[in-house]
């Protein structure tokens, strides 16, 4: 009985281990993604406002080129 209670210590170790394992990875993961959003929307953000151009300073920059 002995070696018993010994054993089922050392298969919760083993599981409770594992868990852990698993719940750092499934974090790194979690945290990559929203890194990769967060970068994403800064990206989208920088477009938008290289697009946004309002009509006056596009005819500006039109009339420089001909001139």
């Amino acid at each position: 009985m002995k070696k018993n209670n010994k054993e089922k210590g050392s298969i919760t170790l083993f599981v409770l281990i594992g868990i852990i394992f698993i719940l750092i990875i499934l974090g790194v993961i979690y945290f990559s993604r929203q890194n990769k959003s967060i970068a994403q929307e800064k990206e989208i953000r920088q477009i938008e406002k290289s697009y946004n151009v309002n009509t006056n300073d596009l005819s500006e920059e039109y009339n420089e080129i001909i001139e």
